[in-house]
């Protein structure tokens, strides 16, 4: 009876296994994007930064977690 529980077990890791590789695949290219998102509006002006309605201090909280401006005059 135990041989047979042994046996089953690696096949029933592999589904998981996959998962979480997936998931860190995934994990992975969402922060490879953030980066080079992250790089590409800190090389914008000043200016342009304040046209899109976001400071140079915010722009890395802005591409991670997005607006979270609740005040009266809103972003766009």
């Amino acid at each position: 009876m135990r041989s047979s529980f042994a046996l089953r077990q690696p096949s029933a890791l592999l589904p998981r296994l996959a998962s979480c590789c997936s998931g860190l695949y995934a994990a992975c290219q969402r922060i490879s994007r953030e980066e080079k998102a992250i790089t590409q509006l800190k090389e914008l002006p000043d200016y342009l930064l304040r046209d899109l309605g976001i400071s140079p201090g915010e722009i890395e909280s802005v591409v991670r977690d997005g607006f979270a401006d609740s005040s009266p005059r809103g972003r766009g």
